[in-house]
């Protein structure tokens, strides 16, 4: 009644009288946002005085609600812009990407269908190898965006089992082989390196987009590194290249989704990457994080627990 009502009722006014508490209305300019209930003790009276504190007092209270309601009102309103905003970026950003392999592979098919170029054995195994990698970067880009779908529902379920390190890495590098003429890399991967119960494939795209990462985005000749130790309970991966290292106030903020380095936006990709990364080494209980080397390029650290089951001879 007394929010309704914008009045008091119950105890000391003539509406409800019988009750056992006082209630005041919160009514600040124009809206009522709540009521202020006081039980008190058996035989106590308000005052005229102590009335017109209590009236001040909720005054207080509603105008401090509804400042509080419309400043949460406005943060929603800031979220939804961002998120359309953000929904504008990625759409963009997602088209542009799917469109730009698309194109390519039309475009050299095209050529290839032109008896005066398809003819030309040479000119046709340049094109097939084109048309091969516009491809190849189309599926990348579709399975990244399905590896983050799953990731993000939970629905990426884990096919644990023993695993060589050496052998997950010596798949990646297969997988990297366009690169590996552009970039020198060493890998250093102890005999003594325990088996690791992890999903072989998961572990191996992990693995694959961070080095990829550090190929794509240094310049040719840059050498890349891969190092393995034991660390007690867990083994170490690290990933170091040569470059110019990260932006410091990148390196936080660099396994996000969609997350992109100024200065490599031009080279194309949705930056989800090293996000997918994050999210299947988490998946396996561990753990990854970016730094800067104090002698210059950048070093991604994996830590994977290890389990009790040591390699065999």
């Amino acid at each position: 009644w007394a929010f309704r009502n914008k009045k008091p009722a119950g105890l000391y006014t003539d509406t409800l009288s019988q009750k056992a508490a006082h209630y005041i209305p919160l009514t600040a300019p124009g809206k009522t946002v709540g009521v202020l209930g006081l039980r008190p003790g058996t035989g106590i009276i308000f005052t005229p005085e102590q009335m017109s504190f209590l009236q001040n007092i909720s005054y207080q209270l509603a105008v401090r609600l509804e400042r509080e309601r419309l400043s949460n009102l406005n943060r929603k309103a800031m979220v939804a812009e961002e998120s359309e905003r953000l929904y504008r970026i990625l759409l963009n950003s997602i088209t542009h990407e799917l469109r730009t392999p698309l194109t390519a592979i039309k475009g050299l098919i095209s050529t290839m269908m032109d008896p005066a170029v398809g003819g030309d054995p040479h000119t046709r195994s340049s094109l097939l190898d084109e048309t091969q990698g516009a491809t190849e970067r189309l599926i990348r880009l579709v399975d990244n965006l399905l590896d983050m779908s799953r990731i993000e529902s939970g629905r990426l379920r884990l096919n644990l089992d023993w695993n060589d390190i050496s052998d997950i890495i010596g798949i990646t590098l297969g997988r990297l082989e366009p690169h590996l003429e552009k970039h020198p890399l060493t890998v250093n991967c102890p005999d003594d390196i325990p088996l690791v119960m992890v999903d072989y494939n998961l572990i191996e795209q992990a693995l694959y987009c961070i080095i990829h990462n550090a190929m794509v985005h240094t310049e040719e000749g840059t050498p890349v590194s891969v190092s393995v130790c034991g660390n007690g309970d867990n083994i170490s991966i690290s990933i170091e290249d040569e470059g110019k290292g990260l932006p410091e106030e990148d390196v936080q903020k660099l396994f996000n989704k969609f997350y992109r380095i100024e200065r490599t936006q031009s080279q194309g990709g949705l930056g989800l990457g090293l996000s997918i990364s994050r999210g299947i080494v988490e998946l396996h209980g561990g753990s990854i994080h970016a730094e800067n080397k104090k002698t210059g390029g950048a070093r991604f650290l994996i830590l994977l627990p290890v389990g009790t089951k040591e390699k065999k001879e």
